[in-house]
């Protein structure tokens, strides 16, 4: 129980730094740290919201830089990214989707609702959807 008390104490002080103002506890269905193999990395948290238009929010506010140490005063600059969390086979595929994107010129690769996208210039219309290796062939 303990453990859970912190880790909502951690989004509230995220929350603050995002300027995420609707941020209530009672907005998460479950919350809690994926451990680390790496020492020197801070555990990453894992929120599964109850709302969609919740976890909207947080995705939305990502694109602000926020350090740790804003959020914590605890002296480490490193910068608290908010991701959307992917199966192994979706990372997977984001990594290649990335390299192949690299190899052919594409500009842009990103996740959205669970699903990676690319396209090759910014105003470029055509976005293309990938769902496995075979799309990127």
């Amino acid at each position: 129980m303990a453990h859970q008390v912190v880790v909502c104490w951690s989004l509230h002080k995220i929350a603050q730094q995002f300027d995420i103002n609707t941020y209530n506890a009672t907005q998460v269905d479950k919350a809690h740290r994926i451990p680390n193999r790496n020492p020197n990395k801070n555990e990453a948290i894992v929120v599964q919201f109850k709302c969609r238009v919740d976890r909207d929010a947080w995705i939305t506010a990502r694109k602000k830089v926020v350090t740790n140490d804003a959020a914590f005063s605890n002296g480490n600059r490193k910068r608290i990214y908010i991701n959307e969390h992917l199966t192994p086979y979706y990372k997977s595929l984001l990594w290649k989707t990335k390299e192949h994107a690299k190899l052919k010129g594409y500009k842009y690769v990103w996740i959205k609702n669970g699903r990676i996208a690319m396209r090759k210039a910014e105003g470029d219309k055509n976005v293309y959807t990938i769902r496995s290796e075979l799309d990127l062939k």
